[in-house]
């Protein structure tokens, strides 16, 4: 990609787009409201209607089912229609099912099935809403602005991951279940202005398109089938999906057992907990804010192998003692988050620039299929090893795991080039 990121020096600056500001806006809001919900739903059942231990867990696991559920055929939908417009009905349909929360809660006839009804409808829309975003984004930059945007968008997510759930748990504690409620309404009423009023007006679909629209359900399933080939056809492609997978598997295993891990094993309290994420999620930040840079000095098509083989990080939690506890896994956090997010903005570059434009939502819907599916699988994986072994070998496992998954990108294609572009070539029907 030296041509391509070399091309970003003589392109306008992202900030003079005024389309790409306004989309960044509206996604920056739209993630901490969706990261206010993520807390603030639980907290409104726990407070307001007593929910037991069982029924979180009920909450929780509903959005998990709205992503294995709907992910797939939201990819060939979101090909098929204008994905602002997908984007819009996404954000009024999340907009109204959080107002209709707050209209319970404010007559006093809050129960559990609406929570539950409220749960499965933003997830479900806040799938379509992922799927149809990153087929979006990328027509509203230039291909040579792809990463520095994919940068702006990872460091608005870290933010969000940051600030959301501690935004939502405070405004719950200092105004009640409501203003939390209210203000997640309002974030996805925010991004609905932001790209009705400045979004982009796509006009891709042609006759070919709308005509196979009207297939129908044998239409959607060969589709569906068109994304997956797609992505196994690509061998870089093919092997960014089984790796990132595999790092899905292992990372949500890790999670399932480390705060058992670390109240349980390591004596911390809750508050040092807290830091230590924070700390975490600093690292994704600031990886965010130099990914784009990274790329150019060290290559495009290197940092990912590179980011794999640094996957070793992983083992640092299992040197962790009551002594070291913050020390260790401050230092694990920071650079298992830094890792991280400078892989997903390289392959996400990846994706964007290899894709044709007609089949980016089919190959982004199997693609987080897959991968939301590993994760699914590692989060019970890693509970039952946490409970049939322990925190501890759970977490030295997924390291094993995660260290000898590298191979797929060192043995790959990736090994002989420096950047992307090596890997692409000239796509011209691509901005």
């Amino acid at each position: 990609m030296t041509q391509t990121l070399a091309q970003a020096e003589n392109s306008p600056p992202l900030r003079r787009n005024r389309t790409f500001l306004a989309v960044w806006a509206g996604q920056a809001v739209s993630d901490v409201g969706s990261q206010v919900s993520t807390l603030a739903i639980p907290l409104v059942a726990v407070l307001t209607l007593h929910a037991s231990t069982f029924q979180v867990g009920v909450l929780r696991s509903l959005a998990m089912l709205a992503f294995l559920l709907v992910s797939l055929p939201a990819g060939p939908l979101v090909d098929r229609w204008r994905r602002r417009s997908v984007l819009l009905w996404c954000d009024l349909l999340r907009a109204a099912a959080m107002t209709g929360l707050l209209v319970a809660l404010m007559s006093d006839l809050l129960a559990m099935w609406q929570l539950y009804t409220v749960a499965f409808v933003t997830g479900t829309a806040s799938v379509v809403f992922g799927i149809a975003f990153d087929s979006y984004r990328v027509g509203i930059v230039p291909r040579s602005r792809l990463a520095e945007a994919n940068s702006r968008f990872a460091v608005t997510e870290s933010v969000s991951r940051f600030a959301g759930p501690g935004l939502g748990a405070t405004l719950v504690s200092w105004a009640g279940a409501l203003a939390a409620v209210l203000l997640d309404a309002l974030s996805y009423l925010v991004s609905f202005v932001l790209l009705a009023v400045w979004g982009d007006h796509e006009s891709d679909r042609g006759p070919e398109r709308d005509a196979r629209s009207r297939t129908g359900p044998r239409g959607l399933l060969h589709e569906m089938g068109e994304g997956i080939s797609f992505v196994r056809s690509d061998r870089v492609l093919r092997r960014l999906t089984a790796y990132t997978a595999v790092g899905n598997l292992t990372l949500f295993a890790g999670i399932a057992v480390m705060l058992v891990f670390m109240v349980d094993t390591l004596r911390m309290s809750t508050t040092t907990v807290g830091l230590v994420f924070m700390v975490g999620e600093a690292g994704g930040f600031l990886s965010g804010l130099l990914a784009a840079r990274l790329m150019r000095v060290v290559g495009s098509a290197r940092v990912l192998w590179v980011a794999a083989v640094c996957a070793p990080v992983a083992f640092i939690p299992v040197f962790a003692t009551p002594g070291n506890a913050v020390v260790v896994l401050s230092l694990y956090m920071l650079c298992s988050s830094a890792r991280f997010v400078v892989y997903d903005i390289a392959q996400y570059t990846y994706r964007q620039s290899v894709c044709p434009p007609e089949l980016l939502g089919r190959m982004t819907a199997s693609i987080r299929w897959v991968v939301g599916t590993s994760a699914a699988v590692g989060s019970l994986l890693g509970g039952w090893l946490g409970v049939a072994a322990s925190p501890r070998a759970t977490l030295a496992g997924a390291a094993v795991v995660l260290t000898a998954a590298a191979l797929l990108l060192v043995l790959s294609p990736l090994r002989g080039a420096r950047d992307l572009d090596e890997l692409i070539g000239p796509s011209p029907t691509r901005p």
